[in-house]
């Protein structure tokens, strides 16, 4: 592996899990469906409730800006945060990806996942 986690290091025991969905995975805010996507991939770490993860490329641009926030993990690396802008709303920090992630996490490389208070998402019924 050329980048590994180092998180894995200290806590051997830490578990990801990335699958793709198969079905169809649908965002929405207050209700509106936003994206649609037959490409997502569900993360599973831990003790933490599965994430979605829809491809960059599915989601309309100008529904998400660029934020200059960032977060780091060890299992994962470094996220990048985009605004999101629905209906006129600006929802700050809401959405996250991981342009170079950990090999371990290489799966999740230009996909975005969604903070649960701000955008519902789920596979579609």
């Amino acid at each position: 592996m050329s980048n590994p986690a180092p998180g894995f290091i200290d806590h051997p025991d830490h578990k990801i899990s990335i699958t793709s969905v198969d079905g169809i995975v649908a965002t929405s805010v207050k209700s509106e469906e936003i994206v649609r996507t037959n490409e997502a991939l569900v993360l599973d770490e831990s003790t933490y409730p599965p994430v979605f993860y829809l491809p960059l490329r599915s989601i309309p641009q100008a529904l998400l800006s660029d934020s200059d926030h960032e977060t780091w993990c060890p299992f994962k690396g470094t996220a990048s945060y985009f605004h999101l802008i629905y209906n006129g709303e600006l929802y700050e920090n809401a959405a996250w990806s991981y342009r170079n992630p950990f090999d371990e996490a290489h799966m999740i490389k230009d996909h975005v996942g969604f903070y649960p208070n701000v955008a519902a998402v789920e596979l579609a019924i």
